[in-house]
């Protein structure tokens, strides 16, 4: 059966020196992995050079019943990306995004919500001239809250101090909490994805950020790892 679909690459791998294997989260029917045959040649790599990480294109393909990897029958480019796969500072964030969904979206069918979501981040990000990391914290918050994950934010006001309860998923009024956590995760909790490069912080409010929003994805999300990127986010933090 042919299927087609618009996707966003994930990972792409050499299969058998000749081949390809890439996962795609696909707008239609979700996770999925595509084998491009032919590939060891000259032309087969310029037809194929788009089938890397955070590409968005749009792929026919031959789905067998009982096999779980399909055959590419056609591929074009959806969106052109101008520098998420060049820059170095949107290569780190963008692979990071990248990782963390590999790791915590499996299902094979679609959901509207979260491609859209993926997409907008990886588009955005690859226009933005600036305040690159803004793109990657939207991502954090707005992920837990389409993967229903969202704490549940008890705030009146905050000129009293509050508390992130990451195991219990809460944020409420309490002494002794971080308060400038639990703004930021309520700003881009509240944010649409225009208006989030207007959220200020600092750079040790960077890094508090990241390290509690990671802190409350252990508690929460099923096979979420630290991205192996994180290793140079010192010198994001710095911009």
């Amino acid at each position: 059966m042919l299927k087609k679909s618009e996707g966003i690459v994930l990972r792409t791998l050499k299969h058998q020196d000749a081949h390809l294997i890439t996962r795609m989260y696909t707008q239609i029917y979700g996770m999925q992995d595509f084998i491009i045959k032919g590939y060891a040649s000259a032309s087969s790599r310029r037809k194929y050079s788009y089938f890397q990480p955070l590409s968005v294109i749009e792929v026919v393909y031959f789905e067998k019943h009982g096999q779980d990897i399909h055959k590419v029958q056609e591929s074009r480019t959806a969106v052109f990306l101008k520098s998420i796969q060049t820059n170095p500072i949107k290569v780190t964030l963008g692979l990071s995004i990248s990782e963390i969904f590999y790791d915590c979206v499996k299902e094979q069918e679609g959901d509207e919500e979260l491609y859209h979501l993926l997409k907008s981040v990886i588009v955005h990000l690859d226009n933005s001239e600036e305040k690159f990391i803004h793109y990657f914290f939207y991502f954090l918050v707005q992920f837990l809250k389409v993967m229903g994950f969202t704490p549940d934010i008890l705030i009146e006001s905050w000129d009293k101090p509050a508390f992130f309860d990451f195991q219990n998923g809460r944020i409420f009024h309490q002494e002794g909490g971080n308060s400038r956590l639990c703004y930021l995760f309520a700003a881009f909790l509240q944010s649409g994805i225009e208006d989030c490069t207007r959220i200020q912080f600092s750079n040790e409010e960077k890094k508090m950020f990241i390290s509690g929003v990671f802190q409350y994805y252990h508690f929460h999300v099923q096979g979420f790892r630290q991205p192996k990127t994180i290793q140079v986010f010192s010198e994001v933090f710095e911009g």
